[in-house]
């Protein structure tokens, strides 16, 4: 008999080499962006304060953008978001995922190449090094590898370029699957056209071509990525309300807030039947149930372009250990914008609400604030809100101008003298006459005798030379020379400079920026922070309204500032008090009166008072400009229901304090025991300017 052969492999094992073999030649299941990464991407603490595998649910709006760049049928993608709130993540997971998974050619545009570096060196290399996946795929940087660079990444089946949106040459002549535009409203014209249109036509033989456009945006017109957002399908996210379940988009509109309580905002639904107030909590659970149940409203639904817009109340991540929610952060910052001006309020409409900033339309016609002018003598006596006093002065070809103001808490200034001294400025008699006036001292209520504190000369004309002479041997009393920057975006003030051969110590002055604030207050109409007052006297007469609200915000057609507003004087027409506010506003920064400082000379004021024993201080004379587009009516009889509900409380935020009866009997208010031996200067402090010296209040009549 022969002898069965032996049996080399079971059942059993036979069973798992078919099934290792069948798994081998399997395709791996095909995953969209962030499946990819939820599986290898690890987040470092370089990037994120919050390291580990990257969690798509944490913030799950991001999903959306992610799925749409595998979708075969997306060939566009435009994303409009607040800032820190989900771009470079979306970014990043993108790249990574056609690096490893669809191993595609990419590049990624940047405004500039210092920015395309911070990226790759910040942002996306981190990511590589803590990432398992891709780090086998792109060696790290500190590597010398032959073909790599800072800008340059290859691997296998592609690779990444990274390039500025100010160099024509790197946009040409190569082809790219994907196109990467960030900060697309950053991008300026080069002298070929648009850079945004060039980096597009590199993926114009691509049928696989994806194409994504990132960026807040800035001003309306001139916006490139909000031109685009109206073309897409303009996706937002819809939050239901946790009472009535209505779908609605988070607006800023619907925070409802104290500003001397911020800390008790809240989100009212936008049903008028519910009118339920979230707090943060709601809020936060409202964003999550609607990605959950898949909520958003889509305005074009026809549209090939798919883009998505998201504004700051929509984030989930970064809560600050100092405030009571996310509510209370966001209030505060819109109230700091508020107050600081047109800037600082358009910087905040952009990276917040990821909106356009439209500048202000409304024309400052001079006659309203000519009417406005107020009853006191400034000359006589100074009004007791005034904390300290400054100058500026504009040179021009055949005379000086010179206007003082009292500066009081918030920056709100008083007018007190305007004066024109004529006389060719190569001839000293002229200085000799305004060095005079900026001698003069002003009496106060409480404090005496006040002197100019701090005093800017206008030395960008003609006469640099003579202005620079004048000042050079006046700084120790606060005069100094002042230009104005080219650069449209210099801050307020510079460090301090020298020029010439002698080294006159100078500042640059921010024009555009200063100016931008100055309109915002003459908006104002109420006193408070930044409210300008005028004297009724000669020195602030027609002629005076007529060149402070003479320059006009116009769109420039040509240049390098093409497509930015800037202010601009209409041909003939005069502006000596709009520049000379200007400096003032510097003048108060150089000065290093900041509003601590100012606070504690206006608590030093109060003391005074107290101890001398004077009335309190008159209510203000100031006209609202409401009041002047029409009188005032009176009601011919007050029912005993008018008065009830004149008594009610008011809802949150709308109540208004009474105006004092300045005919009542009025009593100081209690203050401290009074020193029988006070000292000659009862209040002295000493702070830092921008240069980091000591100032001493002193010297300037405190």
């Amino acid at each position: 008999m022969t002898p069965a052969p032996p049996r080399i492999w079971s059942r059993r094992t036979l069973k798992l080499f078919l099934r290792d073999v069948q798994a081998f030649l399997q395709l791996p299941p095909k995953l969209n962006v962030w499946q990819w990464a939820a599986r290898n991407i690890f987040l470092s603490s370089e990037v994120t304060p919050e390291a580990g595998f990257y969690n798509p649910e944490r913030l799950p709006y991001q999903k959306r953008i992610q799925e749409w760049m595998t979708d075969p049928h997306v060939n566009d993608i435009i994303v409009v978001s607040a800032a820190q709130l989900l771009k470079t993540t979306v970014i990043n997971n993108g790249v990574g995922y056609f690096v490893a998974a669809d191993p595609s050619s990419i590049l990624v545009v940047y405004p500039t190449i210092d920015d395309g570096k911070d990226w790759m060196a910040d942002k996306f290399m981190p990511m590589c090094r803590s990432s398992p996946t891709l780090r086998k795929l792109i060696p790290d940087q500190l590597i010398r590898t032959i073909g790599q660079t800072t800008l340059i990444k290859h691997f296998p089946g592609g690779r990444i370029k990274v390039v500025g949106s100010n160099s024509p040459s790197a946009l040409r002549g190569r082809s790219f699957r994907i196109v990467v535009q960030d900060d697309l409203d950053g991008f300026t014209d080069n002298v070929e056209g648009d850079p945004s249109a060039q980096a597009d036509k590199r993926a114009a033989n691509q049928p696989r071509a994806l194409r994504m456009k990132f960026s807040t945006p800035t001003i309306k017109g001139t916006s490139r990525i909000w031109k685009w957002l109206q073309q897409s399908t303009f996706d937002q996210l819809l939050c239901p309300c946790p009472k009535c379940d209505r779908a609605q988009t988070l607006e800023w509109s619907q925070v409802i807030f104290d500003p001397e309580r911020p800390e008790e905002a809240r989100y009212k639904c936008v049903n008028a039947e519910c009118g339920h107030l979230w707090d943060d909590r709601d809020r936060y659970n409202a964003v999550l149930e609607g990605v959950r149940r898949d909520l958003w409203t889509v305005r074009n639904p026809k549209s090939r372009i798919k883009g998505l817009h998201m504004n700051g109340l929509y984030r989930l991540m970064g809560e600050k250990n100092s405030m009571v929610g996310f509510l209370e952060e966001w209030v505060r910052d819109y109230l700091a914008a508020k107050a600081g001006g047109e800037k600082t309020l358009q910087v905040w409409i952009n990276t917040f609400l990821a909106e356009c900033y439209e500048p202000a339309s409304e024309t400052i016609e001079p006659d309203p604030l000519f009417k406005r002018r107020e009853n006191y003598r400034p000359t006589e006596m100074l009004p007791e809100e005034v904390l300290v006093v400054v100058a500026a002065v504009d040179v021009q070809s055949n005379r000086l101008e010179c206007e003082v103001r009292g500066i009081g808490l918030g920056q709100e200034s008083w007018g007190i003298e305007y004066q024109e001294f004529a006389g060719d400025p190569t001839e000293q008699l002229v200085w000799k006459r305004l060095d005079g006036f900026l001698g003069n001292s002003y009496r106060h209520p409480v404090r005496g005798k006040i002197r100019i504190s701090q005093c800017f000369v206008d030395a960008g004309g003609s006469k640099q030379n003579e202005a620079y002479i004048f000042t050079e041997t006046r700084n120790a009393r606060g005069i100094y020379a002042c230009r104005g920057a080219k650069d449209p975006h210099a801050p307020n003030l510079s460090p301090l400079r020298k020029a010439g051969y002698n080294q006159v110590p100078f500042y640059f002055v921010g024009t555009q920026a200063i100016k931008d604030t100055l309109h915002s207050r003459l908006l104002l109409k109420k006193p408070g922070p930044g409210y300008f007052h005028w004297p009724i006297s000669d020195d602030y007469d027609e002629g005076y309204f007529k060149k402070l609200t003479a320059e006009k915000k116009v769109m420039q057609s040509k240049g390098k500032h093409k497509g930015s507003l800037m202010w601009q004087l209409p041909e003939g027409a005069r502006n000596e008090p709009w520049d000379i506010n200007v400096y003032i506003v510097a003048a108060i920064e150089a000065a290093g009166f900041t509003e601590r400082h100012l606070r504690m000379i206006a608590s030093d004021n109060e003391r005074i008072r107290v101890q001398q024993g004077l009335p309190p201080k008159p209510p203000s004379q100031a006209i609202n400009l409401d009041a002047l587009k029409e009188p005032a009516k009176l009601p011919d009889a007050i029912t005993m229901d008018q008065l009830k509900a004149a008594a009610a409380p008011a809802a949150l935020g709308s109540a208004v304090p009474a105006a004092a009866d300045p005919t009542a009997p009025q009593n100081a208010p209690a203050g401290p025991k009074v020193d029988p031996n006070p000292k000659k200067t009862p209040w002295k402090v000493v702070g830092k300017g921008r240069q980091g010296s000591g100032l001493d209040f002193g010297r300037w009549g405190f």
